[in-house]
């Protein structure tokens, strides 16, 4: 007789935690729009009287925001004009939290399994004070804070190792907070979502619902010791991933998908040479071949993957400029990089490379941030099959990118109902993946109940013509005339 498994502690779709930040701050090219208690977007949000920085979608936010610290933090705010990056506030919000006795979470605010307070955080600041330019901002930022506070009393939590052991916790437990569609909203530091550790195959993922993380389990999972997020992009490459996890979180992954060689080939993979198969052959870099398709058995030529290895290399380097030229407000510049490598990597890099799906989803930002809908779009679904092929198919990356390729094509106001066809299918897609990962009346799920209506709203008017059979079946949209 067989022993029967026992039952999941969660099963796909469950809630494990709901988790209200200790300190949370508005992305500050956002201040205007967002509300900075509850995250609401909306355009009657209104400025603080006082320091005309932070916005209030409503008096009763504006009221429990001021009763929460924004008073100190609002003279602070005038006192350095505004002029403090968002992590600088953030830090400073978390500075004062403790300050005024907050140092864990409100059970009113919060549904988790455990109680955790900030200085449970995992600190890796012996290690960070010996890289001089980390120890430098720390003093920068204690001197800036003195000023932004001005009070004698909060000296002793200014001090350099002090400082620093609260700002090595925030660098490696503060979350980017999103929209539906990964729009930046601002960033926040969870206590308790800090504790589940990282995996590059996850079983539970990480959304938004106002400033509050919600994890949900995207697999069915045996015990809360089993729950696994993912703390970096999964479209790298495994080599990408731990450098980023290294160099952000201190730990060398040794998950089950960074050693994984055939997953990882095809995060690298290339067109099959053949002109009449076109599937992704698994590449990895500076390994010699012989390679060849694996659909059509053609062998792929040296001087092919000579190509491919010396493109990367320059992606890498050109995707790194990239987020340095955005980060400055320079989008044009951004595209500007991208263009020749797309350009060498047409017919050779596959939609699963790594490449194709980081550079055009770097492009659609750029695009959308200078309103052209029609590019954004374009890029958005170039990057669609490297995103669903790098991520588990319930998680919320995947939802939050249909979401984003939705808006967008419903911007385009086509006529072509092939177009239309392929957004009802990504709408109904969106929202299964948004109940799974999101949970139902969230501000996820809301939005892809919203943009869904639009679909089939918009469908509705579209003169249907017959259709001819094209070449995704899995709700891409590609060669549609826009």
């Amino acid at each position: 007789m067989t022993e029967s498994k026992p039952p999941a502690k969660f099963v796909s779709g469950d809630l494990i935690l709901r988790n209200h930040p200790l300190a949370y701050v508005v992305e500050t090219s956002r201040r205007s729009e967002i509300c900075a208690y509850c995250f609401c977007s909306d355009a009657s949000t209104k400025r603080c009287a006082k320091c005309k920085l932070t916005s209030y979608c409503t008096p009763e936010c504006q009221k429990k925001a001021w009763k929460e610290g924004h008073k100190l933090e609002c003279e602070g705010m005038l006192r350095t004009e505004g002029k403090l990056s968002s992590f600088m506030q953030m830090l400073a919000q978390t500075v004062l939290r403790l300050k005024m006795g907050i140092d864990g979470e409100d059970p009113a605010r919060n549904q988790t399994p455990f109680q955790r307070k900030f200085y449970d955080l995992a600190s890796h600041w012996s290690e960070a004070k010996q890289d001089q330019e980390i120890a430098i901002y720390i003093e920068k930022a204690s001197s800036t804070l003195a000023f932004y506070f001005s009070d004698p009393s909060f000296s002793e939590i200014l001090q350099f190792d002090s400082l620093g052991e609260i700002y090595s916790r925030i660098k490696s437990n503060a979350y980017a907070i999103q929209g539906p569609t990964n729009e930046p909203l601002g960033h926040g530091v969870f206590l308790s979502a800090a504790k589940f550790d990282h995996s590059c195959r996850p079983n539970a993922a990480q959304s938004y619902d106002g400033p509050d993380m919600l994890v949900h389990a995207i697999t069915d999972i045996p015990t809360l010791e089993d729950v696994r997020v993912t703390y970096t992009a999964l479209n790298q490459p495994a080599r990408l991933r731990r450098k980023f996890l290294k160099e952000h979180y201190f730990f060398d992954c040794e998950c089950e998908r960074c050693n994984d060689p055939i997953h990882d080939a095809f995060l690298q993979s290339i067109i099959c040479s053949k002109n009449t198969c076109g599937e992704a052959v698994p590449f990895m870099a500076q390994r010699p071949g012989p390679y060849k398709c694996p659909d059509c058995g053609t062998k792929i030529p040296g001087q092919i993957i000579a190509s491919a290895e010396s493109l990367m290399s320059s992606a890498e380097s050109a995707i790194r400029l990239m987020e340095d030229r955005m980060g400055k407000g320079d989008f044009r510049g951004a595209v500007q990089l991208a263009d020749p490598i797309f350009r060498r990597a047409a017919g050779l890099l596959h939609p699963k490379n790594f490449v194709i799906s980081s550079m055009s989803l770097t492009c659609s930002s750029v695009y959308t941030s200078l309103g052209d809908a029609n590019m954004a779009f374009t890029f958005s679904q170039n990057a669609l099959e490297g995103t669903t092929f790098a991520y588990p198919a319930k998680h919320i990356a995947i939802g939050s990118h249909l979401l984003q390729l939705i808006k967008l094509g419903l911007m385009l106001r086509a006529s072509d109902s092939a177009l239309w066809d392929d957004l009802e299918m990504l709408a109904a897609s969106a929202l299964d993946i948004a109940a799974v990962s999101a949970g139902e009346g969230t501000t996820v799920y809301r939005k892809a109940q919203t943009l869904q209506g639009l679909v089939m709203q918009g469908s509705k008017l579209v003169v249907r013509r017959p259709r001819v059979a094209h070449h995704h079946d899995c709700g891409g949209c590609g060669g549609h005339d826009h």
